[in-house]
């Protein structure tokens, strides 16, 4: 049987499945009753939006204006069934619902992203404006977007990085404008952030790492370089074991790594992205 993939406002028919299908997959793992209904789920502003696939909902996504300022819109309740996670398919169901809520009289958007859903959403334009606890010692970061930017075609590259101690040493690379950083590289399509660094720090320092948190999650401004707006998102790992040795040559060329006390920093050209990132990993500690 074809798949017929169609994006639309659901009925209130549909209702009782989109809540189950967010429950399975925001709620359930949390221990959490499934709720019936929802007192945003039923006020006329809040946009719905929804993908079906022969009449099965396996995407989900609710928009609701702001108490305070209705002209930006919470972005909220997305969901994915996991037989179709990794298709494109929640990439098209935000976009839809986006295009609603600015014929509605929407300026911008603001979320509270799950850590692995920061690359989806910066993928789609948003842009991280802070991070704040959540359940379980966990944060949550904050991204916004502003309507305008709904058809430009611009995705900032994201750069994923690690805090990682060796003998109480932190690790780090020297690229090629002289600057040191920390190592990690390009998020991949299709890869998680974590799934990135654990591969990145296998592939430059030849370590087997385990990722213990969230750091930071920051825009950088830079003056330098091919690209002067980047997305950072910073983790602390944790040294397993070694499994091979240093990479000496990578993709940029020539690299150098190398470890440093922590009072050897100050005198590092080090930029403030990853002073920050170490900073936050001492107080983790």
């Amino acid at each position: 049987m074809s798949q017929e993939l169609v994006i639309r406002s659901p009925q209130s028919k549909e209702f009782q499945a989109i809540r189950r299908l967010r429950y399975e997959i925001l709620d359930q793992d949390k221990g959490m009753e499934l709720k019936t209904i929802s007192r945003t789920d039923d006020m006329p502003a809040t946009v719905h939006m929804a993908a079906f696939i022969n009449s099965e909902v396996v995407c989900t996504i609710r928009l609701n204006p702001l108490e305070d300022d209705p002209a930006v819109y919470l972005v909220r309740r997305m969901a994915t069934s996991i037989n179709y996670q990794g298709q494109g398919i929640g990439a098209k169901v935000l976009r839809a619902a986006e295009a609603e809520a600015i014929r509605r009289g929407a300026k911008g958007f603001v979320l509270d992203a799950r850590e692995k859903a920061v690359a989806f959403y910066a993928r789609a334009g948003y842009w991280p404006t802070g991070q704040r606890p959540i359940h379980a010692g966990d944060v949550n970061i904050t991204m916004v977007k502003s309507a305008p930017g709904i058809n430009q075609d611009f995705h900032p590259p994201i750069s994923i990085k690690s805090v990682v101690f060796e003998d109480n040493r932190v690790w780090l690379r020297r690229n090629e404008f002289n600057k040191w950083e920390l190592p990690g590289g390009r998020l991949e399509n299709g890869e998680q952030p974590v799934e990135t660094i654990i591969r990145e720090l296998n592939e430059e320092l030849g370590i087997e790492a385990s990722v213990e948190r969230l750091l930071d999650t920051t825009v950088w401004y830079k003056n330098w370089g091919k690209n002067h707006e980047i997305m950072i998102i910073s983790y602390l790992c944790r040294l397993k074991r070694c499994v091979g040795g240093v990479e000496h040559i990578g993709e940029a060329g020539p690299a150098e790594f190398r470890t440093f006390a922590l009072d050897e920093l100050a005198d590092l050209d080090l930029p403030e992205p990853y002073r920050r990132a170490i900073s936050l990993s001492k107080k983790a500690a």
